[in-house]
């Protein structure tokens, strides 16, 4: 009975096992048959994609060749606007640009205009179309009158910057020529200085001023090439001559006998009781720290206008008046000494071998600046 029971249980178990089976294959026939209908689909849909991209990429190559015409067109009338505008820009910008900077204040919108027609020159030039030769030569003149506004106003500037600083008032107002003072003060009086704000307005000028010359030039005007130099020369020559000149004229004196340095003291007449001489006493050992002091500060004044190739050519020019002064006065003193040794007055020997010895020690402390200079004077003394 038992073994009848499990035979059943098992014949019921198989007849559900096939039954799930049957299900089971046909399921998979139904998905077989989705599928095949799904990749049927698929691939009519890939076949429409390729005939739309067949069709499409033709008008798409065309769209971007437009596109491209398109962009290209919007350039080119961006461009002819901008040419049409540099072409008129000299009759615009004339009466602004002759009027010249009513005031401080307005530098820089001058300054800014200036750079807009010297943009437009530039790129009329570049052209090199005839249409534009009447354009360039207006636009010439224009700079041509904002060239004479900058360089009125860079002097002016410069000039007002460049109050000489003359020892000697220092020296009176000091209560005496007591040569101890006149050296201290020679090494250690501040020199004139240009504040920051008048040295960056000063820097804006001459940075417009060094193109605007060299146009101005092959414009044909008669002016130099960078023609603010001259002007930087003339200004700045004059605030060192004037500077050094009560200076140099007590070392003048001195070497013609009007000055004799005895005991520490600038101005007792020549006599023998007073024949000894005392070392630093010289004026011209005075007059040499304050030159060189000078000299230095100048040279870092043009370093800070003046474009890099020409500083040493300003320079130069600047300081020329004052080194040839500087030069003389020390041939005179040698010339005098000369003499004072062919009567056998050995003073003024001593005071010979004191400013060569100082003359030394300035070869190393200033040798960049004026090393030149010195060193004709130290051969001179040697």
């Amino acid at each position: 009975m038992a073994s009848a029971t499990r035979r059943y249980d098992i014949e019921q178990s198989l007849e559900n096992d096939i039954a799930e089976l049957a299900q089971l294959q046909e399921s998979l026939r139904k998905t077989n048959i989705l599928t095949e209908n799904m990749g049927n689909m698929l691939t009519s849909f890939e076949d429409r994609l390729a005939k739309l991209e067949s069709s499409i990429l033709p008008i798409h190559k065309s769209t971007k060749h437009l596109t491209r015409l398109h962009e290209n067109i919007e350039k080119s009338l961006d461009r002819v606007d901008e040419i049409v505008d540099y072409l008129g820009l000299a009759a615009r910008m004339d009466i602004f640009i002759s009027q010249g900077p009513a005031k401080s204040s307005d530098i820089n919108e001058y300054l800014s205009a200036v750079s807009k027609i010297k943009d437009a020159l530039s790129h009329l030039q570049s052209l090199e179309y005839k249409s534009g030769d009447s354009a360039i030569q207006k636009l010439k003149l224009v700079l041509t009158k904002a060239h004479f506004h900058i360089e009125t106003l860079f002097r002016k500037k410069l000039a007002a910057q460049s109050v000489p600083l003359d020892l000697t008032a220092l020296i009176n107002s000091a209560g005496g020529n007591n040569c101890s003072s006149v050296s201290e003060l020679a090494a250690s009086t501040p020199l004139p200085k240009i504040n920051d704000s008048d040295l960056e307005e000063l820097v804006q000028l001459t940075g417009q001023l060094a193109p605007l010359d060299k146009i101005i030039g092959e414009h044909g005007s008669g002016g130099d090439v960078y023609e603010h130099l001259k002007t930087f020369a003339e200004v700045r020559t004059s605030y060192l001559s004037k500077s050094l000149y009560g200076i140099a004229q007590m070392s003048v004196n001195s070497s013609k006998g009007a000055i004799t340095t005895t005991a520490g003291v600038v101005g007792l007449p020549p006599s023998p009781l007073f024949a000894n001489y005392v070392k630093g006493s010289s004026p011209f050992i005075s007059y040499m720290h304050y030159y060189l002091r000078l000299c230095k500060a100048e040279k870092a004044l043009i370093q800070r206008l003046i474009i890099k190739p020409l500083v040493q050519t300003c320079y130069h020019q600047t300081v020329s008046a004052a080194t040839e002064t500087f030069i003389e006065t020390a041939e005179s003193i040698i010339t005098r000494t000369k003499r004072s040794l062919l009567k056998k007055e050995y003073m003024d020997l001593y005071l010979l071998i004191d400013i060569a010895s100082n003359l030394a020690d300035c070869l190393k402390q200033y040798d960049t600046i004026v090393a030149v200079t010195l060193t004709i004077i130290y051969l001179l003394f040697d």
